[in-house]
């Protein structure tokens, strides 16, 4: 039973085509994607995970390259990004510059996604020669935007110029249902997002329903009490990448179901019938 348990989850995240990062500092569940900043890494939360992005902390300007590097290379990090400057898009240029030299002599086999502040179209597009060079990118300072929509048509207007085919990732792009339902039509967007909704909400003695509005939720003090809040920042990431995947059918994501044609309906329908997976584009595992 429990392993059957772990396959049904991970079938749930495997047809997700969004990677989900859990932006994570809690060891005491398993999740297969984390994020942690590197001065805040540890050896619990890298064991708990699959694929390890080690980021710095931008709301600390004391962390440099090199301690990204550092942290990089003691974690084993799957993905890493320069240090970045909120707002500034021009210095987080020059810091991924600064960057590139010293993690070609560092001991980590982690794949580098390059930071950009908005204007994330404009700046590109200014700097296209140099960020040709990278397949990943990662979006930082979306949260200065005053909407979400605001944050959507500029990851919108990011793709229009960088193009269909490079990794694109949203740095904490919250949980708002106008966002979920964003990331859910189906044309090039974003391919990974990270969030700190699912331990923070916990710690905050909230959590979200399938509308991801937050309402109190209790969780009984004591010794170990983090291991149960733990269990609860699993199902909430769980219930995101369900949200998020092909299984889901419910009204509160009905963007989804507007931007689906009847043919890819009838696959998913069938698949659910034989037990196969469905061959519509939403049906697919996240390939790495």
């Amino acid at each position: 039973m429990m392993w059957r348990e772990m396959k049904e989850r991970m079938e749930i995240i495997a047809k997700n085509p969004i990677r989900v990062f859990a932006a994570s500092y809690w060891p005491r569940y398993g999740y297969p994607y984390k994020l942690q900043h590197c001065e805040k890494a540890t050896d619990g939360v890298r064991d708990s995970c699959y694929e390890l992005i080690i980021d710095s902390n931008f709301e600390d300007p004391s962390v440099s390259n090199e301690d990204v590097i550092k942290a990089a290379e003691k974690f084993d990090a799957d993905i890493i990004i320069p240090k970045d400057f909120v707002g500034q898009p021009t210095r987080t240029l020059e810091s991924t510059k600064e960057f590139l030299p010293l993690v070609r002599e560092a001991d980590t086999h982690a794949k580098v996604w390059a930071p950009i502040q908005p204007p994330y179209a404009d700046h590109y597009a200014a700097h296209a020669d140099f960020y040709s060079e990278f397949s990943h990118f990662a979006l930082g300072g979306l949260q200065q935007f005053e909407s979400t929509q605001e944050q959507i048509d500029a990851i919108e207007a990011f793709r229009e110029v960088a193009g269909e085919h490079v990794h694109v990732h949203g740095f904490g792009v919250g949980t708002s249902l106008e966002m979920v339902k964003a990331l859910r039509r189906d044309r090039p967007f974003l391919d990974s997002i990270d969030i700190s909704t699912a331990e923070r909400a916990l710690k905050n003695s909230v959590i979200p329903d399938k509308s991801w509005k937050q309402t109190p939720f209790y969780i009984p003090q004591g010794t170990d009490s983090t291991t149960v809040r733990s269990n609860f920042a699993s199902a909430v990431l769980i219930m995101l990448n369900y949200m998020l995947g092909p299984q889901v059918d419910d009204d509160v994501v009905s963007a989804y179901h507007d931007q689906t044609t009847l043919g890819e309906v009838q696959q998913m329908v069938d698949s659910t019938q034989t037990g196969t997976q469905a061959t519509s584009k939403r049906g697919k595992a996240v390939e790495e």
